[in-house]
């Protein structure tokens, strides 16, 4: 996860994030983000895989509307340093008070999906939704 204020490639500029490459490549064939609570997803499909990066709105201005804030902003002008294309996100927008991303690989393609709850994950809301590939979908 990246906090929003500790981007720094140059200071806070969304239009050159660093990010994680899901490849397929390796033997890894799952990913699970940590708890989603107001942070960001950012999605980019790129040679065969998917370049993610979990966003944290700390730092963005806007108060209790930063996450939704943030989310738009990634959505219309947010881009990796390393993987060019415009960003897919799943965000506040998408969530209700918390969300985990989790994503699989078979047979070379990667799958993400979404589950959500409203108490930090003590109880699971349903239903899950697949965030990846489009459109969101309720599973």
């Amino acid at each position: 996860m990246d906090y929003y204020d500790t981007i720094s490639t140059p200071p806070l500029n969304i239009n050159a994030m660093q990010a994680y490459l899901l490849d397929n490549a390796g033997a890894d064939d799952i990913m699970i983000t940590g708890q989603l609570s107001g942070c960001c997803f950012c999605i980019r499909p790129y040679a065969g895989g998917l370049a993610c990066a979990h966003v944290h709105p700390r730092g963005y201005p806007g108060g209790a509307a930063a996450a939704a804030a943030l989310q738009a902003d990634l959505t219309a002008n947010g881009h990796f340093a390393h993987y060019p294309g415009a960003l897919t996100t799943f965000g506040r927008q998408n969530y209700p008070e918390h969300a985990t991303v989790i994503g699989v690989r078979s047979a070379g393609m990667w799958q993400l999906f979404a589950q959500f709850s409203n108490n930090s994950h003590q109880t699971l809301n349903h239903p899950s939704a697949q965030i990846y590939p489009l459109p969101l979908a309720p599973l």
